[in-house]
């Protein structure tokens, strides 16, 4: 990040006290004029979160559903003896060919993910989520009609090209209308989507193991097709309902799309500008920061994935059936949702990202390393509940750093864009992580993930240390300034990167 930045960046202010009448405050960078009361900005946040949170977590929901369902799948008529489940006998699966079919996903995701973010400068966001939407449900329902090992490698590639861009999209798009203080919270309440597919799956495919023989096909078959159809049904529902800009937001007055528009512009200068600027991408690529959170990024989706698709697994070995098995991945499932949206809020009200991401993943230290440890079945459930809290709490605290520390569109939209694609290879790592030869308790696996979230922690402490590094840099750069007898702005003075 170079000074020029914190020119483009607006400071991160402490709230303003409730006002009853409106107060002029003017942007030393557009020239725009805060002419609204505090009261009138709060109904504004509040008719955004109804008319976009809903649909972002329902998309993720959706998402992350027809991702992991492959895992709540296998385990439907399992042969603990032989270690496969009747989707692998019915395909030709043995040993690890499941393992690396959880993990070809991502190969194709990983590589979209980027280039997806850079269509949405340009593309409506409700075209362009949609889209991503209704293919990705047309390719999970089409998992009913594989046989073979070939088809289900052809269709997981098919389906990480479909959903990447989802979630950086999502997270991009969500920037488009709150401000920097605001953002933890919201893609906390889009990501906890995450979590609660999760859960829901396991239920879900409990019901759908009632269905085995309906129609001819076996039960897992059935998870795909009711799965991925009402995925098509959401997508065609987001092109109409999901607003594309505080603007145009159908669900705001005219003086609320005023208020809405303006007051990101009094919070950071190109709020309004979308546009493709190819100025910003030699600084985007070279900015120390996105490369760092793309590490973090790979740390923390490494175990999360590493859960999600063998949970259900673990369990099964653990000596709960596979029915069971799907049941009882939802407790802990549910719990990490409900702990970040009190994380990421404390993270926005106390403006302190890299600190509360280092606490969140103790915990999966903790709980990874006593997964490692324990042969008790009832002490390796419980260990599953520290480890599904610190992976749901960090990640959305830190998409809101690097988003918070980016000042342009297009900055926002490529550094997320690689942050999320490039850590989104710890998914194609999750699929290696716990194999079939480590049954029942999975050690190697275990403490592997203890490695990499240990890792994780002195690579967040060394983001802060970088970012305040930044911050007096930028500190003594004014002091120098004025000593010139340069005027320097109240915006720029109180100006710093987020830590």
């Amino acid at each position: 990040m170079t000074e020029a930045d914190t020119k483009d960046i607006v400071k991160e202010t402490q709230p303003l006290k409730d006002a009853e009448v409106a107060v002029s405050v003017e942007s030393a960078e557009e020239g725009v004029v805060k002419n609204w009361t505090d009261e009138e900005e709060r109904n504004v946040v509040r008719k955004l979160d109804k008319m976009i949170v809903p649909w972002a977590a329902l998309m993720y929901l959706f998402s992350f559903l027809n991702r992991v369902n492959i895992s709540n799948a296998r385990v439907l008529d399992f042969d603990s003896k032989a270690g496969v489940g009747q989707m692998e006998r019915d395909t030709g699966m043995s040993g690890n060919m499941f393992n690396t079919a959880v993990s070809l996903f991502f190969i194709t995701y990983v590589i979209g993910e980027p280039l997806s973010n850079l269509v949405m400068t340009a593309v409506r966001p409700s075209v362009w989520l949609s889209r991503i939407m209704i293919t990705w449900g047309v390719f999970s329902a089409a998992f009913a009609g594989t046989n073979n090992f070939a088809g289900v490698v052809a269709l997981r590639l098919l389906l990480g090209a479909a959903e990447a861009g989802l979630f950086p999209g999502v997270s991009y798009y969500l920037s488009f209308f709150y401000k920097r203080t605001e953002l933890a919270f919201r893609v906390a309440m889009f990501f906890g989507g995450a979590g609660m597919a999760s859960a829901f799956s396991g239920v879900l495919a409990y019901g759908i193991s009632q269905m085995s023989g309906a129609g001819g096909l076996h039960a897992w078959k059935w998870i795909f097709l009711i799965e991925g159809l009402p995925t098509i049904v959401v997508g065609f529902l987001v092109y109409f309902f999901l607003p594309d800009a505080p603007a145009t937001a159908k669900g705001l007055s005219e003086r609320e799309r005023q208020i809405a528009s303006d007051r990101l512009k009094l919070d950071h200068a190109t709020a309004g500008e979308r546009a493709f600027d190819k100025s910003k991408v030699i600084p985007t690529l070279t900015n120390p920061l996105v490369w760092i959170c793309a590490v973090l990024f790979f740390c923390y989706t490494s175990p999360g994935y590493s859960l999600t698709f063998f949970a259900p697994t673990i369990l099964q070995a653990l000596g709960f059936a596979g029915v069971q098995a799907n049941l009882f991945i939802v407790p802990p499932q549910v719990t990490g949702p409900i702990f970040l949206l009190g994380i990421s809020y404390l993270s926005d009200k106390y403006k302190e990202r890299t600190l509360f991401m280092a606490a969140c993943i103790l915990l999966n230290v903790a709980g990874f390393l006593g997964l490692g440890l324990s042969r008790n079945g009832a002490a390796s459930y419980a260990m599953m509940f520290l480890t599904s809290i610190g992976t749901n709490g960090a990640i959305p605290i830190s998409i809101a750093l690097l988003s918070n520390n980016l000042p342009s569109h297009t900055e926002r939209s490529l550094g997320l864009g690689i942050m999320l694609g490039l850590g989104n290879l710890g998914g194609i790592a999750a699929g290696q992580i716990y194999r079939t030869e480590d049954r029942p308790w999975y050690p190697i696996g275990h403490y592997t993930l203890v490695g990499i979230s240990a890792f994780c922690i002195l690579l967040t402490l060394a983001a802060r240390f970088y970012i305040v590094s930044l911050n007096k840099k930028h500190a003594k750069s004014i002091a120098e300034r004025e000593a010139k007898g340069e005027v320097i702005s109240e915006q720029e003075r109180n100006f710093h990167y987020a830590t």
